[in-house]
């Protein structure tokens, strides 16, 4: 081989060395990966204090959705500057720069589930991101606290308890209690929600009924019932 050959060749090896970490150093740059949301909602509508659910809004009721951003480690991003658009079931609900918090109010007859969708436009040229969530309408009920499973109330203490969940009210002082025992109205009430039963004999089984009706809107009310007996 002769010597110019010998040259050429070890400078093409020594090229190809100072090409090759250039070159795999730009295809092992480091990809930002593109934040996670969160999506929470909270709904204005009545559940008594404790209630471990999610209170689900009545037809009516108004949401309140908020969205946060992660990165990777788990620390929030600020969306100041972000581009906003809220959507509920393909329908704009509200949107702009930061708006991370928005409100909507549920169909009053038909929908029963909303597909709400918060999408932020084109995020520092990752592209667009989306998040959604279901909210499902709920349909107000009354529950009577029945304290003991079998149904049988002590005659000294015979009272019993009607909760409202899922109307569209936020205090207690919002509803209507009416009562009936054995088909006939009952005006003896402690604060309206306590149906007191102390007059009652051991021994008698007793059939309860009441109707809750929200103050703000008496065509919303629910009524439920309740079967009890008097220990003898």
């Amino acid at each position: 081989m002769g010597a110019l050959h010998r040259i050429g060749l070890i400078s093409l090896i020594g090229l190809t060395g100072l090409i090759g970490p250039l070159s795999s150093f730009a295809q092992t740059a480091p990809v930002v990966a593109p934040p996670a949301l969160i999506v929470t909602w909270q709904a204005d509508a009545y559940a008594p204090a404790g209630y471990p659910g999610k209170i689900l809004p009545p037809r009516d009721g108004t949401v309140h959705l908020f969205v946060q951003a992660i990165d990777s480690n788990n620390k929030l991003i600020s969306l100041k500057n972000a581009e906003i658009a809220w959507s509920a079931n393909s329908k704009f609900i509200s949107g702009g720069v930061g708006a991370v918090t928005a409100d909507f109010v549920l169909n009053q007859f038909t929908t029963k589930t909303y597909a709400v969708q918060v999408l932020i436009k084109d995020y520092e040229n990752v592209g667009d991101l989306k998040k959604s969530v279901l909210i499902t309408r709920a349909v107000p009920i009354a529950v009577v606290e029945v304290p003991y499973a079998d149904g049988a109330l002590s005659a000294s203490n015979a009272s019993l308890v009607a909760t409202p969940y899922f109307f569209n009210a936020l205090a207690l002082n919002d509803f209507l209690f009416d009562w009936k025992v054995q088909g006939s109205v009952i005006t003896n009430t402690l604060a309206g929600l306590t149906l007191d039963l102390r007059l009652a004999k051991p021994g008698d089984h007793i059939t309860a009924e009441v109707t809750v009706t929200n103050r703000l809107n008496n065509l919303e009310a629910a009524t439920t019932k309740a079967i009890v007996s008097i220990k003898k």
